[in-house]
């Protein structure tokens, strides 16, 4: 189980979920597939009545701020559902849906239009993950809820992912990983790379793991002249993966970069260690001072997790670009 250290994210209550979830699951039944796609079906109807509002009094566009919105929280929201968790998510679920009728005035239209996009956010999630198997939806709880939106440390589930997911996408010449870091990612990692000849992105959500494979993988990257990303959480090892991209971008999101003290099956090693010294000649060779990082992975215990904030990342050179920052 991991803590987290510093950057503790506050609860807020979300105005956004809809109220056909808490009529159709109980606390206690399991969730079926039909009650899923019944709930999938109401909140679609749903934010086309409100997108269609906003629509009819010229507000078309709500900006790119809002692309993402609230993809997060619905995501944990409906995990919680669906792995038994519901005591957790209920902040998540808390709302208010914002008054539409016929003396609505027309200037809350843009206000309307981004509460559309957060339920159509709620729907594509609930779809991928009805999709999803088991294995998948607890590493994704276990990487990006726990700790988050008030849900507590203590609900982290067993049973999740044993080695990295890989996709790759033609369009947009990404390789998304996710999943752990274990012994023998790095060989995995790069026959993905050379399947797929062209990657450009190499995207990233990941509890961490190996260190040996992480500097492996992120050498591999950098050599091809690969940007780095991230869609998840990218914790422990992972972010020496991040740091080989020629380019480490950051998108505006609740993912974050996470470090914590190397540790092996005795427990954490020493500051002296010749894996610190390894991990300090890799960031020198990426171009990224290495002071920071490793205050911060010293700064927390194997069991806890420094999250580096967006300015920080940006103030090191570990990203070179974030959304909005820098």
């Amino acid at each position: 189980m991991i803590q987290k250290y510093v950057q503790k994210k506050p609860l807020a209550l979300l105005n956004l979920l809809a109220l056909v979830l808490l009529s159709l699951f109980s606390s206690t039944a399991a969730v079926e597939a039909k009650s899923w796609n019944d709930a999938i079906k109401a909140v679609s109807l749903e934010a086309e009545r409100y997108k269609a509002f906003a629509h009819k009094n010229d507000i078309t566009w709500a900006g790119v701020l809002y692309n993402g919105y609230k993809v997060k929280e619905h995501s944990c929201a409906i995990l919680g559902r669906m792995l038994g968790k519901q005591n957790e998510v209920e902040a998540l679920e808390s709302f208010e849906y914002p008054q539409l009728n016929e003396s609505t005035n027309p200037e809350l239209a843009h206000d309307m239009l981004v509460f559309s996009i957060s339920l159509e956010n709620w729907v594509e999630n609930a779809r991928r993950l009805v999709g999803t198997p088991q294995t998948e939806r607890v590493s994704e709880w276990n990487l990006d809820c726990i700790g988050n939106f008030g849900i507590s440390l203590s609900s982290f589930i067993r049973g999740g992912l044993n080695e990295a997911l890989f996709d790759f996408d033609i369009d947009s010449k990404t390789l998304t990983v996710f999943g752990p870091v274990d012994v023998g990612f790095y060989h995995r990692f790069k026959s993905q790379i050379l399947l797929h000849q062209g990657v450009e992105i190499v995207s990233l959500g990941s509890g961490g793991g190996s260190v040996a494979d992480a500097i492996f993988a992120g050498k591999l990257i950098r050599s091809l002249g690969i940007v780095t990303e991230i869609h998840s959480n990218c914790y422990s090892a992972c972010p020496l993966i991040y740091a080989g991209g020629i380019e480490r971008r950051m998108w505006a999101s609740n993912a974050r970069l996470g470090f914590h003290q190397v540790y092996n099956e005795m427990g954490p090693v020493a500051p002296t260690h010749e894996i610190y010294d390894d991990i300090i000649d890799y960031f020198l060779s990426m171009g990224i001072s290495p002071q920071k990082p490793l205050t911060w992975m010293w700064s927390a215990f194997p069991e806890e997790m420094y999250e580096a904030t967006p300015q920080e990342v940006c103030a090191t050179g570990l990203a070179t670009w974030v959304q909005r920052v820098c």
